[in-house]
């Protein structure tokens, strides 16, 4: 009830303002032609003539001000408006792109699952047109294919090179197949960017032969019980890389820095640390025949355990064995 009044009064105030600002004017047209007795005009000690130019300059002012309110209301009123249809405006813009980046995703996604598919195609050319199709995605938007793409390439490598009828082609050098995924992984690209570079990289139990990397890097790489025939490393940065149990013939690493990794259980067999930096580098249990440390530096080693067969240690700088 009070709520209903309250209203009522709000709809009527301006009536009420009005009534009380005619008042005099028409208290005296009343009193003068009907000749109705309304009573005295009290007009503040003011002649008649004051009072009315007063009493209409104050409605004027009355008038202004309410004007006044009128117009900040309307603009306040446009404002909120204004701000409203911003925030519509706003809401269409982000459901629109919202919208953009689930089809740009499903596109994504459709690159990626093709790619997988592309990969098991038995036409080489075909899975090398899969690599480079997961390899841009990678490079592009890396935020979410980064570390999938990478364990694809390196589960590639493993099934490709893990067959025997590969093993028996391909004993003498690697496939064009396995020598680009290579790259991708291990090289810097025309941009001199390693994308894969902080990725872990699986490739236990690998088979490669004769294959040469020059200015690479190889960093947190598992090639754990890998079988590696005739493979250079030249001018290489080797970082916590293992080589755990795996089958060395024929290795040169030339002008390389191993740090941070282990050859723990590995076969070394004719094998050249040529000029090489070695530091905190595991051999414990290692078989070492025919092998060769030409002028290398070797820095806190560990050879606990390491069966040394025909070791020539020409020329070994700072050497600290533990």
């Amino acid at each position: 009830m009070i709520k209903k009044t309250k209203t009522f009064f709000c709809k009527l105030k301006w009536w009420f303002v009005g009534f009380i600002f005619l008042y005099p004017f028409y208290c005296l047209l009343i009193n003068k032609i009907l000749s109705v007795n309304l009573g005295v005009l009290y007009t503040f000690g003011l002649s008649l003539k004051d009072f009315m130019a007063v009493w209409i300059a104050l409605g004027g002012i009355i008038g202004v001000i309410a004007n006044i309110r009128q117009t900040q209301k309307r603009i306040t009123i446009q404002e909120n408006q204004q701000e409203e249809n911003k925030k519509q405006f706003n809401t269409q813009i982000k459901n629109q792109n919202d919208q953009i980046q689930i089809q740009q995703k499903q596109l994504l996604d459709t690159r990626f699952s093709s790619g997988i598919e592309l990969l098991g195609h038995t036409n080489e050319s075909t899975r090398i047109g899969g690599v480079y199709n997961l390899y841009s995605l990678a490079n592009e938007y890396g935020d979410d294919y980064l570390e999938p793409v990478c364990e694809i390439l390196c589960a590639h490598i493993r099934t490709i090179t893990g067959n025997k009828e590969y093993q028996e082609k391909y004993k003498e050098k690697p496939s064009n197949e396995i020598i680009i995924i290579l790259t991708m992984l291990f090289s810097k690209d025309k941009n001199d960017k390693l994308i894969f570079d902080e990725c872990e990289k699986n490739l236990m139990e690998i088979f490669l032969c004769g294959r040469k990397f020059y200015g690479a890097t190889l960093n947190r790489v598992n090639l754990r019980s890998s079988i590696l025939d005739n493979v250079t490393l030249g001018k290489t940065n080797l970082s916590r890389v293992s080589f755990r149990d795996a089958s060395l013939t024929q290795f040169k690493f030339w002008k390389t820095k191993l740090h941070d990794s282990e050859f723990n259980g590995t076969k070394f067999n004719k094998v050249e640390f040529d000029e090489t930096e070695l530091k905190e580098v595991s051999f414990k249990n290692a078989q070492l025949k025919s092998i060769d440390f030409n002028k290398s530096v070797l820095e806190n080693i560990d050879f606990t355990g390491t069966i040394l067969q025909g070791y020539k240690n020409h020329e070994i700088i700072g050497n600290s064995l533990t």
